[in-house]
């Protein structure tokens, strides 16, 4: 029973069930080196509906090592092991990146079209056309992990946009830190 209702509670919390959420934590403190969330342990019973016995602490103190990354104009939480916090939500800036890039490139192979007229159509310079179409060619564990928002940090728009990218896979990804 407590086992259905703990993966129910999950569930909830996984899909940003806001007054859950609220209801369980009691406070939040984000650091430069890492996160703390203090969860109410009376919520966290009632939630469950279970009893709290006499001598339970009322909290828990759940701490997670990370740090403050600048990612173009926004400061992301980033993992110890490099992963942005916000894992597994694409981030809708790269996507479009990736879908421009891709868009471009297919109306250039039918060519019909040059670069210098995409730019005039986009009312964008040349250069940002051809950083684009150029992410056609990123490793495929790169796109699949942005599409996925498994990526690292130090994937984003400013680095694939500015990267001098390697031909070689290996190395695209070696750059990338994935």
């Amino acid at each position: 029973m407590i086992l259905k209702q703990a993966e129910q509670l999950a569930t909830s919390i996984r899909g940003k069930q806001r007054d859950t959420i609220r209801d369980l934590v009691a406070k939040v403190a984000v650091q430069s080196h890492e996160i703390s969330v203090e969860l109410s342990v009376m919520a966290l019973c009632t939630t469950l509906a279970v009893e709290a016995s006499a001598g339970t602490q009322p909290s828990i103190l759940l701490n997670s090592p990370v740090r403050l990354t600048r990612t173009g104009r926004a400061i992301r939480l980033v993992q110890r092991d490099g992963r942005l916090v916000s894992q597994g939500r694409p981030d809708p800036g790269l996507v479009e990146l990736l879908r421009k890039g891709r868009s471009w490139w297919q109306q250039l192979q039918t060519g019909t079209i040059d670069i210098a007229t995409i730019a005039r159509d986009e009312k964008v310079n040349d250069s940002w056309v051809s950083r684009l179409v150029r992410l056609n060619f990123l490793a495929p564990p790169i796109v699949e992990a942005i599409l996925a928002g498994t990526h690292p940090a130090s994937v984003s728009a400013t680095s694939l946009r500015t990267a001098s990218l390697p031909v070689d896979w290996d190395e695209q990804m070696a750059l990338f830190g994935m």
